[in-house]
Parts: C-alpha cells; structure tokens; sequence
C-alpha cells in the first residue's frame, strides 16, 4: 500500500483477488480495513510507536516484521493472539 495508497488502485488489486496488504502506517492498515475488511495485512514498518501498535491490534493486524529486540518486546507486550513476527537481522 505504502507504493500507491490510492483507493483507486487498491479497489483494483481486491478486484483482480489479491487478499494481503503490505502496510506501513495506520492510515494504510484503515485504509484496507474500510476497503477489504477481511484482507491479510502485514505491518512492515522497522519502528513502530506503541499506540500505532495498539491501532493495528485493534484492526486485527497479525502479521508484522521486527528488526530489533525492542521491537519484538513491544509486540510481546500487547500479548497479540497468533501473532506472525518475520524478524529482519
């Protein structure tokens, strides 16, 4: 999403049936969320702040990448159910 954010594009992509998102912001995870309300979206931001964390868990994000132990501490810590972490090193 983070390439071409347009809802135009996005409509597109759900229309020709790709079901997974790349996300890096919350404004990208609401933006699938109101447009493919049951896509699969992976967080691919390398720092993200608590609350943003705390925006994605709630609009069911599962999927993220980490690239430091604080990183993954701070996933830990919101306790995410079937939590996917791809870990960069």
């Amino acid at each position: 999403v983070k390439s071409n954010p347009s809802e135009e594009v996005i409509e597109n992509l759900i229309a020709a049936g790709v079901k997974g998102f790349d996300c890096a912001s919350p404004f990208e995870i609401d933006l699938i969320r109101r447009l493919a309300p049951d896509a699969a979206i992976h967080y691919h931001n390398p720092v993200r702040s608590r609350t943003e964390i705390a925006f994605a868990v709630k609009h069911a994000v599962k999927s993220y990448s980490v690239d430091s132990k604080t990183e993954l501490a701070k996933l830990l810590a919101k306790q995410i159910v079937a939590l996917r972490a791809t870990i960069s090193i």
